[in-house]
């Protein structure tokens, strides 16, 4: 039998915000681009950056960091930028976005027409970027340069005052060059109490072996060692800032000499991928992404076209109402996450009690509900218990726990502990309002039966008394 760690991922939700509609399946504009969001998402990984092609720093919860390349419950990078020879690729004019993709109208950069395309694979902890280079003019060979900016963080704890633990606290990143890729890792273990050791790592890649790399502070592609925002700024617009005051990822850079012919194109898939499981997960799932992209491509839009198909609207008095429908399934699609660690702890849990007295047999987006809103039920470990067959390993059982204080003492099936003074009047409530009743309750400090009166009730604590009889 085996244990491992059940993550909670968090669900992102992102919107896209376009112009005057046009034909499906794609809708563009070219209206403040700086200022709008946009996201390419999958089940298991989201790119979220800025329809000028840019990523800069935005989000509350961890201030400035809620965009960039995610696999939930896991931030990658704080971004990516892309440059031919000692250009950087400029913002772009025109933003389109597509079933299950979105692409950029670029700038000629050093004389080559650029394309690109993003695009979070079905089924991968990766995003994909399609650049497409076209050399309009004699055969040459470029150097394309990519930058990118570490920001190995989960998505809880936040940042806001007086949480703990809290962003604040998070590891710094380190970098290195492998030959191939850029690979970024933060592990180690929180300094708080309950803290459990993580090893989180993320790694950029290509389609084609680079000709060199570097790591080091910055890599924010045309914006250098970045621009760090302190988080207090008044009413600040996104792409004045590429960092936030949680920041401490590192950066690096892949070059890679590319032979253009005469009036010819080729491309290039930069694919950034990782995972919260260690550097063989990550390594594991930069290769998938990398395992045939431009198929990949062609069966996400294939599986949104066949979603489209499933309910048509037609309403001849709005046709844009009707659009608004097509694309409504599509930015559902977008925000559909993974948790399947979760979903088998609360299968496992369900089962446990199915045949208990009483018991109430809870959905799963109940269970997810609870555990956001009710600071009783968020365990401090989650494990899953793996039983080995012959057909792989099938869940078993699992275990929620919370950590017990310090200086608790085990006598037979109890846990004993001290509550502060100021304390026990808390403990009861949380006890009383739990939902689940109170199999046995020792308190050895005199005065508590009145404490217990105020929380109660003294006609609730009569009923009991009466029940006990």
């Amino acid at each position: 039998m085996r244990l491992r760690r059940a993550v909670l991922a968090g669900l992102a939700l992102a919107a896209t915000t376009t112009t005057a509609a046009q034909a499906a399946p794609e809708l563009s504009t070219a209206d403040r681009l700086p200022d709008r969001r946009y996201v390419s998402a999958a089940e298991r990984a989201q790119i979220e950056g800025f329809q000028d092609g840019r990523f800069y720093a935005n989000g509350w919860h961890i201030t400035g960091e809620m965009g960039g390349i995610w696999t939930p419950p896991l931030k990658l990078l704080d971004g990516v930028w892309f440059g031919i020879d000692d250009q950087w690729v400029g913002q772009a004019t025109k933003f389109t976005s597509g079933y299950g993709y979105a692409r950029f109208t670029l700038p000629d950069t050093a004389g080559i027409k650029v394309e690109r395309t993003d695009v979070a694979p079905d089924g991968r902890r990766a995003g994909l970027f399609r650049i497409k280079l076209t050399n309009p003019g004699a055969a040459r060979t470029v150097t394309f340069k990519v930058d990118a900016h570490s920001e190995l963080l989960p998505s809880y704890p936040w940042g806001f005052d007086g949480v703990s633990p809290n962003a604040g606290q998070q590891l710094p990143d380190s970098g290195s060059f492998d030959g191939d890729s850029l690979v970024f890792r933060d592990h180690g273990t929180l300094p708080h109490p309950n803290a459990t050791p993580h090893d989180y790592a993320a790694l950029v890649g290509a389609s084609m072996k680079p000709s060199d790399g570097e790591t080091g502070p910055g890599h924010y592609g045309p914006r250098g060692q970045g621009v760090r925002c302190p988080g207090d700024l008044k009413d600040p617009m996104p792409s004045q800032c590429d960092d936030g005051p949680f920041g401490k990822g590192t950066g690096g850079q892949l070059r890679y000499s590319v032979d253009l012919p005469a009036g010819g194109s080729k491309t290039i898939w930069v694919a950034v991928a990782g995972s919260d499981k260690g550097l063989g997960d990550a390594r594991s799932e930069l290769q998938k992404a990398l395992d045939d992209p431009a198929g990949q491509l062609e069966r996400k839009i294939a599986a949104r076209e066949k979603l489209d198909a499933y309910t048509k609207l037609s309403l001849p008095g709005d046709e844009r109402l009707a659009q608004g429908i097509d694309w409504g399934k599509q930015n559902m699609a977008d925000i559909t996450q993974v948790a399947q660690d979760l979903q088998i702890v609360h299968l496992m849990l369900e089962e446990s009690f199915q045949d208990h007295f009483n018991s109430y047999r809870e959905s799963f987006p109940e269970f997810v509900q609870r555990l956001r809103e009710d600071p009783g039920h968020r365990w401090d470990h989650w494990w899953l218990a793996d039983v080995s067959t012959d057909d792989g390993a099938v869940p078993a059982g699992a275990v929620v726990c919370s950590v017990l204080p310090a200086d608790a003492q085990h006598n037979g099936r109890d846990w004993v502990f001290p509550v502060p003074d100021d304390a026990v009047e808390a403990v009861l409530l949380k006890l009383t309002q739990s939902g689940f009743g109170v199999a046995g309750l020792s308190i050895e400090r005199p005065g508590l039966h009145d404490a217990f009166v105020r929380i109660v009730g003294a006609e609730a604590l009569a009923q009991a008394e009466a029940e006990a009889l």
